[in-house]
């Protein structure tokens, strides 16, 4: 669709998400082959968000075709560049990554402070924001908690917070 008017950028994006829909249907072959497409596609263009996320769908895929090397390289190069590009997003989903990769590998102590801290700031499943939602009305809707404003630091704060070790995994001496 996107490429028959010539947007290489467009074609990146509808790549990339059909690499997820195909991941969603576990056919993992698929949706490696087009998460590369995509990567190859935002690539042309030096779309930083697109290369990021195509990089993290990439990730997933491998490690679903159990190729943790690969996988684990993957996620750690979309950490560095969504670090060096500040999308906080990116930098939590691959952290959740390299997450799921130490799970993998069995190494659990690790995949518990990588994920412990990655998934807190990322959204709720959709099912759970109506109950959260009513959970945090009244009084903490007018007086956020210390807990609620901890998730609210900005990328500095964080950096300096992080565990040593979940420093450690990210830079591979893990």
């Amino acid at each position: 669709m996107f490429t028959g008017v010539g947007d290489v950028g467009g074609a990146g994006y509808a790549l990339s998400r059909a690499s997820l829909s195909a991941y969603g249907t576990e056919d993992y072959e698929e949706a490696l082959r087009l998460g590369r497409a995509g990567y190859e596609a935002f690539s042309e263009v030096n779309h930083k968000w697109g290369t990021i996320a195509a990089l993290c769908r990439i990730g997933f895929a491998t490690l679903a075709l159990d190729d943790f090397d690969e996988a684990r390289w993957t996620f750690r190069t979309a950490l560095e560049r969504a670090h060096a590009s500040a999308a906080i997003s990116l930098e939590l989903l691959a952290l959740s990554g390299i997450g799921a990769v130490l799970r993998a590998t069995g190494e659990l102590e690790q995949a518990a402070t990588v994920l412990t801290f990655a998934l807190p700031s990322s959204s709720p499943p959709h099912g759970t924001r109506r109950p959260r939602r009513a959970l945090t009305t009244s009084s903490t809707r007018h007086s956020p908690s210390p807990r609620r404003s901890r998730y609210r630091r900005p990328a500095e704060c964080r950096e300096r917070s992080r565990p040593s070790s979940l420093t450690a995994a990210m830079h591979g001496r893990a």
